[in-house]
This record gives structure tokens, sequence and C-alpha cells, in this order.
């Protein structure tokens, strides 16, 4: 009875994420990215990718959907787990409405600060721009990161992303946008899409991308959305932990700028 019962209830969450207005939004603007990426990529990625290099153009693009729907499955798998679970009231986390949306918008300007920062520092100095991954760290790099270059990007973001702020970007994210994106939304699919969207733009430069062209600046900007929405959207799917810290209740309804009074 019980797996029918489970059953049913994942049916109609299924059905009622399909019917969301931002899913389908959300499902046509994926479609348009792929048709831009047919019509700009000329059957080649520009990208510096070198473990994917050797398979086929076809491959290449598929793969962020194939990504996308494991995520979902992954979802699904969590959901039949936990669905007995108490429901936490992530927005009760935030401020009110207004409050809650001023401070998005400085959380939010922050996160874009430090990182344009990273992607002056890095050409300045003679290095690739700096992005949250080192280049080279997932499909491998034509030219290794020497090791001041190493040295550097990893005292850049420590210092922007953890010292500064004191916002590692798990909490940053999932612990104090998330519960103000429920808040502002009303809609736990609009702020999973938007946990989703907001892990891609922490990632808008990588170093296998290309900016050569403007081709190539807007098949790299396009797959950083296409590889990182889905497992954006996988973390806010699964709420913090209180036991995480910084990720207490308490924590995320005070204001950023109170919550880092306490911690500093």
């Amino acid at each position: 009875m019980d797996s029918v019962s489970t059953a049913g209830q994942l049916a109609k969450l299924a059905q009622g994420t399909v019917l969301h207005r931002w899913v389908q939004i959300t499902v046509g603007l994926w479609i348009a990215a792929h048709v831009a990426v047919l019509l700009l990529a000329g059957g080649q990625l520009p990208f510096d990718r070198p473990a994917l290099a050797g398979l086929p153009f076809a491959s290449q693009v598929a793969a962020p959907t194939l990504l996308l729907i494991e995520t979902m499955v992954l979802m699904a798998v969590v959901y039949g787990l936990t669905y007995r679970r108490d429901v936490p009231d992530l927005a009760a986390r935030a401020p009110e409405p207004r409050q809650a949306a001023r401070e998005t918008l400085m959380v939010l300007a922050y996160a874009a600060l430090a990182q344009a920062g990273g992607w002056l520092l890095g050409p300045a100095l003679g290095y690739r721009p700096f992005s949250f991954h080192l280049a080279g760290t997932l499909y491998g790099c034509t030219v290794t990161p020497s090791p001041g270059e190493v040295a550097t990007w990893a005292i850049y973001n420590f210092v922007a992303f953890a010292v500064l702020p004191v916002l590692p970007t798990m909490v940053l994210i999932y612990c104090i946008l998330i519960p103000r994106y429920l808040r502002l939304t009303g809609s736990f699919t609009s702020t999973v899409l938007l946990g989703g969207v907001t892990y891609a733009a922490m990632h808008l430069v990588e170093g296998w991308s290309s900016f050569a062209t403007a081709a190539d600046t807007a098949l790299s900007l396009i797959f950083v959305l296409l590889g990182y929405l889905g497992p954006g959207m996988f973390r806010p799917s699964s709420p913090c932990a209180p036991a995480m810290p910084g990720c207490t209740p308490s924590a995320t309804t005070r204001s950023p700028r109170t919550w880092l009074s306490t911690r500093l």
C-alpha cells in the first residue's frame, strides 16, 4: 500500500512540475539553447576540454541533457526516500519579502563582483581568468596551470569567497539565497530552478571556455548554463542541514550583514 501511495505522490508531483509555467519556459529555453549551439558551432565546439575531445560532436551536445535526466532521477530517489519526513519551512528562515529582495540583490551583487575580480586578476598576471574551478579540473586542459597560477587562484578564491564574506558557496546559495528565493516566489519549483541558475552563474567563466569570437563566447556561456543548471537544481532540492555551520534557521533568517558581524 505504501509503495502505491508513494508512486501516486510521485506521479502527482511530476505532473505538477511539468505543468509549472517556469518549468515549461525552462524547457523552451533549453531547446532554444541547443538550436543555437547547432547554428553557432558548425559541428565543432571551441572548448579546451582534452578529456572530451575524442567524443563525437553529437555526444558532447547531448551530454548536458543526459546529466539533467540523471539529476531528475536522483531527485525522484531522494523524494521516495524522504517523503515521510516533515518538510522544513524554508521561507520562515527568510525575512519579509521587501527585505529578502534587498538582501538577495546584495548577496548576488557581491558574488558577481568577486567573480569579475577573478576574471580581471588572472589575465592581468598572465594567467587564465579565475573561476570557481581551476583550469583543467574537470576536463583537463592543453596548457597545464603553473604553480603560480594554482597558488594565485587558490588564494584569490579563498579570500574572495570565504575570508571576506565568510560565505562558502554552499552557504551563500543554499542557506542564504534559497530561503529568500522561496519567500519571494512562494514556489518550491521556482526556487529549485533559481538555485540551478544561480549555481551556473557562479561558474560563468570556466578554464575550458573560449572567448576568441562572439560565437565562441555565446557557446561558452550556453554550455556553462546547460552543464551547471542540473547539479545546481539538485542541491536546493535537499535543504541544508541545521548541523551545517552557519546554516541554522536563526543564521539564515538574519540579514547577511548581521550574520557576518556575529561570525567576525
